[in-house]
């Protein structure tokens, strides 16, 4: 159990002064720039700080988009390329990497098979489950 020494109110830690450094640029963006410039700025850095620990993703029918730290030591600066079904498949959505950060929104499943998915599901596969 961690205690506070006495006389001090508030202890900073180097992620609160992190997120008040990130605050203050983005409301100085927001005033001399634009408050859409502003307000992008520290979403996005705070998404990064959300995905330093785990990948995150969020599903939404047949999409899904997400962040994540790739597992090769590579650091981009800068990269926007397709995602893929497999290896060798169609091309399925977008990826942007940034330093050693990668968010991508992508299509889970080709449309065909995802109407045979969501009838398999539903119980109508014709004997067939997956």
């Amino acid at each position: 159990m961690k205690f506070r020494r006495e006389g001090r109110l508030f202890v900073l830690t180097p992620g609160m002064v992190e997120v008040a450094l990130v605050v203050a640029f983005g409301v100085w963006l927001g005033v001399f720039f634009s408050p859409w410039s502003g307000a992008a700025f520290v979403m996005f850095q705070m998404l990064l700080r959300w995905v330093r620990k785990r990948p995150r993703f969020v599903d939404v029918g047949r999409f899904c988009a997400g962040a994540w730290r790739p597992l090769h030591d590579e650091g981009h600066i800068f990269a926007l390329g397709f995602t893929r079904y497999g290896e060798r498949g169609p091309w399925s959505g977008l990826q942007l990497t940034i330093g050693t950060f990668a968010f991508a929104v992508f299509a889970i499943l080709p449309r065909a098979e995802w109407a045979e998915h969501k009838r398999v599901l539903a119980g109508d596969g014709g004997g067939e489950e997956l």
